[in-house]
């Protein structure tokens, strides 16, 4: 294996200088020289990183359904390169993945972007895809955004005033109506009208001596 690597990197093999960390990520590349190589080849790791995270998360995940709970918080705490925060957002990534919740090959190799994605309750999580937000190169803080556009308080003052130059419209065709109806109250209640009344009611009486038969 070592001979091959050599064979892939002919100037390395031909110098004793120390391998470096570009060498170790050129082995079995191949010549990068034109920017379609290197968009090739730094695509892959991307890939490799999202693969990477994820998996760690898997193996998180295991670890806490095998191992007693004092066991587990001694591993998270104390024997991974990384903080329990970290460790809960790897775990819930994968979790997601693997439950078919989130697309594994729509996801941005970043957990800390794909978290902010799980934290979305199902409707939200289909408008964001109808958004275009579950996309590999999604960055972090448009999640965020979206997710602060979603949840933020609604204003309703428009429509209470709205509502409210409805209410006013209406009192004060009440208050026309009220007035209409006192004002026939009044006629048919007023002097002249009953005087009149009652001369329209003597004048057609039977007995009356306007309406009497000779």
């Amino acid at each position: 294996m070592v001979e091959a690597d050599a064979r892939a990197l002919p100037a390395l093999s031909s110098t004793s200088e120390p391998i470096t960390a570009l060498d170790e990520l050129l082995v079995g590349a191949g010549e990068l020289l034109t920017c379609e190589q290197f968009a090739g080849r730094i695509s892959t790791l991307w890939q490799d990183a999202n693969r990477t995270f994820v998996n760690i998360g898997r193996l998180l995940n295991a670890a806490k359904a095998r191992l007693d709970h004092g066991r587990f918080m001694q591993l998270v705490r104390q024997e991974v390169p990384f903080s329990q925060g970290v460790a809960n957002k790897l775990m819930r990534v994968a979790a997601a993945i693997d439950s078919g919740r989130l697309p594994a090959k729509q996801l941005p190799p970043s957990y800390a972007t794909v978290y902010e994605l799980t934290g979305l309750a199902e409707e939200e999580l289909a408008q964001a895809a109808a958004a275009g937000l579950v996309r590999p190169d999604v960055q972090r803080k448009e999640v965020i955004a979206f997710k602060r556009q979603l949840r933020a308080p609604v204003d309703r003052r428009e429509e209470i005033n709205a509502e409210i130059a409805r209410y006013e419209r209406r009192i004060v065709e009440l208050r026309e109506e009220l007035a209409s109806l006192a004002l026939g109250t009044a006629i048919a209640c007023s002097p002249w009208n009953y005087q009149r009344r009652l001369e329209i009611m003597l004048n057609t009486h039977p007995f009356s001596g306007a309406g009497a038969q000779p």
